[in-house]
């Protein structure tokens, strides 16, 4: 009897909980000139290895404007194992108001990683470093 009043009560707890994980805390970073405000969100968390991903990118200028109409060249790898990234990810679709779809990211082991990514676009060109480690 007993059973019946707590279980229903500690599913909902575990649902809540699942609910709040559901949307991994994005990465953040300000270009190396002060250029872009950038935030990319993974599409799980944690972040996968050994699986392709595709993440968003949502890109501000320094006054908080969304940009629009960017184009990247991306790259990165593991910096303490001297290697680059396994697969070359690239900007597929602008998504509209600063958002961009990036696909194509994996990596291959736990570790401190770094996504590079050059950005061109009306402010100005400025690079953009994310770190992080998995």
């Amino acid at each position: 009897m007993l059973f019946r009043a707590i279980a229903p009560a500690a599913l909902a707890l575990l649902a809540g909980a699942a609910l709040a994980q559901d949307a991994p805390a994005p990465l953040t970073a300000t270009s190396e000139a002060g250029t872009y405000e950038a935030s990319l969100a993974p599409q799980a968390d944690p972040i996968p290895l050994n699986t392709i991903q595709s993440w968003t990118l949502t890109l501000s200028d320094a006054e908080g404007e969304p940009v629009e109409g960017a184009t990247f060249a991306i790259d990165g790898g593991m910096p303490a194992h001297g290697h680059g990234l396994p697969t070359a990810p690239e900007v597929t679709e602008d998504l509209g108001e600063g958002r961009y779809l990036i696909e194509g990211i994996r990596f291959s082991m736990a570790g401190e990683w770094v996504l590079s990514l050059a950005v061109s676009a009306e402010p100005g060109d400025d690079t953009i470093v994310f770190r992080f480690t998995l």
